[in-house]
């Protein structure tokens, strides 16, 4: 029995190429589903985001300050996204139709914040980040670590800033003091040389007073005359002296209070300048969850999973009846498949939305997405088993495997290798997914997903007919009555 059973096989060279080739599938599927997201994140740098800089700058001891477009910078050379300066308007539409994930909007007052944490009105330097979860979840997730990572260098930086300033200020500071000092000295000197000159001229008008009761004392009243004249100019010099001290000690002064940092330390001024930069995140899509972020992925597995289980147990190909039309023959079939396929859209629908409690921003549309999808997988399936056979059951196969990896429905496709990203737009999980994406969380137009997924049905079953016309006239089961037999 065991070399019999061997020998049916080894004999059969078909059946050894199709054991051959499912024997494949689990290095397949490992293969093309694990390579399209082996450096999901290495390549997150290929993400793109826009920047939206509304910073008008601001002075700070006469110098511009613009910490917006300081901040551009530092981002593009960082690397970490593909960052692109544009409008608000672009920005916002380009992230809801997935030109970008991620949207940062710098206001107006950013540069005028920086400056001001020490001030008696302090102001946090707020930025505001937009995301799109909807579109893909994963992605959001990198941006909100990215914004994180933009709000601890942006945090580091400003106090950075703020410690050199004060040490800054506290060095001009000391030279203030430093002049100061040397004023006071000069002050000291002119008051000392002062009062010797007054001491002086004290002396000359006593010997004048002494010498003009005695006016024979020629040479002493001299003498006295010459003294006071002596003294009153070194007064004057003392003066002069005095005088430049005097101002010099008031212009150190003045020096020494603009050097003063003028700090304010209340509670709010500690709080901002250990975190001076805020995050607000914002989510353009309604993704409350993560259940709800995979939904559109989930839902078009099981709806091509459930059209593969149609294939194992239903004949998409052998007439009951003698055929002698292919559109006949071609409607027996797809009626009976467009029916279960139904049905299948129907529970799918109660289990998600009713079950698991999916709030879609439009059921109508997730429906009709569902449902245009689900068509679409069933056609496929339909066609490659009536066009290919035996081979097309395992191409159904292999396309599930290429689906999961390539229709960007867990890493967005920047993310992917170059195989995935060129694959991906030929997969028709690919329109599937971003239909239910608007459906459910984003609420965007669907329309280009559904025309071509109506025009690969549209196709696919024109193929299928041409196929059975072909059958039909080669004179293919004409051996069947022409009613119905059984099965």
């Amino acid at each position: 029995m065991f070399k019999s059973e061997w020998l049916a096989v080894l004999k059969r060279p078909m059946v050894m190429v199709v054991l051959f080739f499912i024997t494949l599938i689990p290095a397949i599927y490992s293969g093309v589903y694990l390579s399209s997201m082996w450096n999901t994140y290495q390549n997150t740098n290929n993400l793109p985001a826009a920047i939206v800089n509304n910073d008008q700058g601001t002075k700070e001891n006469g110098k511009s300050v613009h910490a917006g477009k300081d901040l551009i910078k530092g981002l593009v050379s960082s690397g970490s996204l593909q960052y692109e300066v544009t409008t608000a308007a672009k920005a916002e539409k380009g992230l809801k139709n997935g030109q970008y994930y991620l949207v940062l909007d710098i206001p107006k007052n950013f540069s005028r914040a920086s400056r001001s944490l020490l001030s008696t009105k302090p102001t946090a330097m707020n930025l505001t980040y937009k995301v799109n979860t909807g579109q893909d979840y994963f992605a959001g997730q990198i941006a909100k670590g990215t914004a994180t990572a933009i709000q601890a260098n942006l945090n580091k930086e400003i106090s950075s800033i703020y410690y050199r300033n004060l040490l800054a200020g506290m060095t001009t500071s000391g030279t203030g003091t430093s002049k100061l000092l040397a004023g006071e000295q000069k002050v000291a000197a002119g008051q000392t040389s002062l009062a010797k000159g007054i001491a002086q001229q004290t002396q000359g008008i006593q010997k004048l007073a002494e010498g003009i009761p005695n006016t024979a004392s020629t040479a002493a009243l001299r003498s006295a005359v010459g003294q006071l004249t002596s003294s009153g100019t070194q007064l004057s010099q003392s003066s002069q002296t005095l005088a430049q001290g005097t101002a010099s000690l008031q212009a150190a002064l003045q020096k020494a209070k603009q050097a003063t940092p003028k700090l304010s330390t209340k509670a709010k001024n500690i709080s901002l300048l250990a975190a001076p930069a805020h995050l607000k995140r914002v989510d353009v899509s309604n993704t409350p969850t993560n259940g709800v972020g995979m939904a559109p992925f989930a839902i078009s597995i099981g709806l091509y999973v459930g059209c593969i289980s149609l294939s194992f147990m239903y004949d998409m190909y052998s007439p009951k009846k003698r055929p002698t039309h292919a559109m006949a023959w071609w409607w027996s079939k797809y009626s009976l498949l467009l029916a279960l396929v139904g049905v299948q859209v129907a529970l799918l629908g109660v289990v998600v939305l009713k079950c698991l409690g999916l709030n879609p921003l439009s059921v109508v549309n997730t429906v009709v997405a569902m449902t245009v999808t689900a068509i679409t997988f069933i056609t496929c399936v339909f066609g490659l088993n009536v066009i290919l056979g035996a081979f097309g059951k395992y191409l159904v196969t292999i396309l599930l495997i290429l689906q999961l990896g390539a229709s960007t429905g867990v890493y967005p496709l920047e993310t992917a290798n170059v195989f995935t990203k060129i694959s991906s737009p030929f997969l028709p999980m690919t329109y599937g997914i971003h239909a239910l994406r608007q459906g459910i969380s984003i609420g965007g137009s669907m329309s280009q997903d559904l025309l071509v997924m109506v025009a690969v049905t549209v196709g696919i079953n024109i193929l299928v007919m041409g196929k059975l016309e072909w059958d039909r006239r080669r004179g293919k089961f004409v051996d069947l009555a022409e009613e119905l037999v059984t099965v």
